[in-house]
């Protein structure tokens, strides 16, 4: 029975380290201290607890691992975050955006903004979107031109 609680304690530290890398490597080896502590809770030798480590494992490594690391790909798209993760998204004009001044509100938050192109103006009212971020303004644009925009 003594065998079980040192697998057991393998398999928490094994576990342990997963959550720092999460690259499904050591739960696999966790996989296999679990089993060998069975056996050996079961009666088997050393020798036969280790084999069991080692086969669990290397199933885990070889098999589980490649199908797990691609459902996880699959589940996690690549996004953006912090100011990234504006361009593109729609502001709402707060006071008339020139090349001078103008603020605007996005995600309830409110910001400078400069046009793009130096020459144009935005009024309340307008529609824009983000088309980069310079320092601590917003660079905003017209909206992309949608097929029912244009006329036939």
């Amino acid at each position: 029975m003594n065998s079980l609680w040192v697998w057991l304690g393998i398999a928490a530290v094994c576990g342990i380290v997963e959550l720092f890398t999460l690259e499904l490597i050591f739960i696999m080896f966790a996989a296999g201290s679990i089993g060998a502590g069975i056996s050996g809770a079961l009666g088997a030798g050393t020798p036969v607890q280790i084999l069991v480590a080692a086969v669990i494992s290397a199933v885990g490594l070889f098999v589980v691992r490649p199908i797990g690391m691609r459902f996880l790909k699959k589940s996690t798209p690549e996004t953006l975050s912090n100011v990234d993760a504006l361009i593109g998204q729609p502001v709402r004009i707060m006071s008339t955006v020139s090349e001078h001044a103008g603020t605007v509100s996005i995600n309830g938050e409110t910001w400078s903004a400069r046009p793009h192109d130096p020459r144009a103006e935005f009024t309340v009212g307008m529609q824009a979107v983000v088309d980069r971020i310079d320092g601590a303004y917003l660079v905003i644009t017209p909206p992309p031109a949608t097929p029912t925009d244009t006329p036939n």
